[in-house]
């Protein structure tokens, strides 16, 4: 612990427990006979009184610091904040998260990033809420200097499907339908982060379904509601076959910042996890140069930033880095492993006990039964949850080989 802090959280916990032991030695002494009774009380009724007593000490209390939020709920489970106000969606709340550049601890390198949102309406450096970063600001940061985030209940507690999980993704309206079809019997459903609309959700929601949401996280989409904010210096060449499309700089930091921010909407709409896009941009071409150890840090920080945010997430595609990978995501969402005999490399995510999602489009499955049959064979040997679906992915057909 740095010599300049004085956690308050503990001298809290020590002066809460003090409190309690008197108020049980208090309640014993108003039971206790006179003086002389003692000696035959003593042996009959103090292991009951004992016992009883001990109920007063709240070593598993469900709230620990009275705030009216549950510990299994909490943002912060030690400070009160019954508001629960998380500024950076990271499931640490405010007040006791001065983690500002989000390293995981608190350091001269917050402090810096504190200096400069002092006297500012800061959202993540007004930890008090107030609306102003001020010296109360101030006196919170000093408590929490040197600590960790947190402890919060939010972060790890993420949604983490299991390896037999039933998906289903519909990223277009089929034609002449409004909404995505939820009539499927699954435990999982992938829609689109930015064009799905609230009473989907909500749908989803009600009927007990999980929601993946999907977005690029590898390429500028024109149509996107967030492209202006993309530089052209951040921008590559167009995507073969998708117009409208070009990779992007994943080593930018202003690409990163979108990417916080369309996480943080995927938390604000209700998404249980993402399955980002286009993560293995440094096997294409991109006319950016992009490496693989590039592209390997630039898909762990996805993977910690949706976590943080208490997201699960999925790795698409991404298959010669899936050993180096594994451990941070929570299931694949793989194309077409079987058309172009890659299957084998998704085996990690099976032994790891994590699904793989996994969509083939090529005609032959579709049309041809025999091959069909050997498909599903295949996929159902290895533990994979296979669909063959139109490349739209529009739901103008389903074929699933666990039906």
């Amino acid at each position: 612990m740095h010599p300049l802090v004085n956690s308050p959280r503990v001298t809290t916990k020590s002066l809460e427990l003090k409190k309690m032991n008197i108020i049980s030695i208090n309640f014993i002494r108003k039971l206790l006979p006179a003086r002389q009774e003692q000696s035959r009380f003593s042996l009959t009724y103090w292991p009951v009184l004992f016992l009883l007593a001990s109920f007063h000490v709240p070593a598993f209390a469900a709230d620990q610091d009275d705030d009216g939020i549950d510990d299994t709920q909490d943002n912060c489970i030690e400070i009160v904040n019954p508001d629960q106000r998380d500024s950076n969606s990271d499931g640490f709340g405010n007040v006791c998260d001065a983690d500002l550049d989000n390293n995981g601890s608190v350091s001269f390198a917050d402090l810096d990033l504190f200096r400069s949102a002092f006297g500012t309406n800061n959202a993540d450096a007004d930890f008090d809420g107030n609306g102003f970063v001020s010296f109360a600001d101030l006196d919170i940061f000093r408590v929490l200097f040197g600590h960790t985030p947190g402890p919060s209940a939010i972060v790890g507690a993420w949604y983490k499907p299991e390896i037999n999980t039933g998906w289903q993704i519909q990223l277009q309206e089929r034609q002449g339908e409004d909404l995505v079809n939820v009539t499927y019997n699954v435990d999982v459903y992938d829609i689109d982060l930015f064009d799905t609309p609230p009473e989907l959700f909500t749908s989803l929601k009600s009927s007990g379904k999980k929601i993946i949401c999907y977005f690029s996280a590898g390429s500028y989409e024109e149509w996107r509601g967030d492209a202006s904010q993309f530089n052209e210096n951040d921008l590559g060449l167009a995507l073969d076959d998708w117009p409208g499309e070009r990779w992007f700089d994943i080593r930018s930091s202003n690409v990163r910042r979108i990417m916080q921010a369309r996480l943080n909407l995927a938390k604000q709409k209700g998404c249980d996890g993402v399955d980002p896009d286009n993560v293995d941009g440094y096997t294409n071409d991109t006319g950016l140069p992009l490496t693989a150890e590039d592209q390997l840090e630039y898909n762990r920080f996805l993977a910690d930033e949706a976590h943080s945010r208490g997201l699960a997430i999925g790795l698409k595609n991404d298959l010669d880095q899936i050993p180096l990978l594994v451990q941070w995501f929570d299931f694949s969402v793989n194309e077409q492993c079987h058309e172009f005999n890659e299957c084998e490399t998704l085996e990690p995510f099976i032994s790891a006990d994590k699904p793989v999602l996994n969509l083939e489009y090529n005609n032959k499955y579709i049309n041809n039964d025999q091959k069909q049959q050997e498909l599903c064979n295949d996929a159902l040997d290895r533990g994979f949850y296979t669909l063959i679906l139109p490349l739209k992915l529009d739901d103008s057909f389903r074929i699933s080989c666990r039906n």
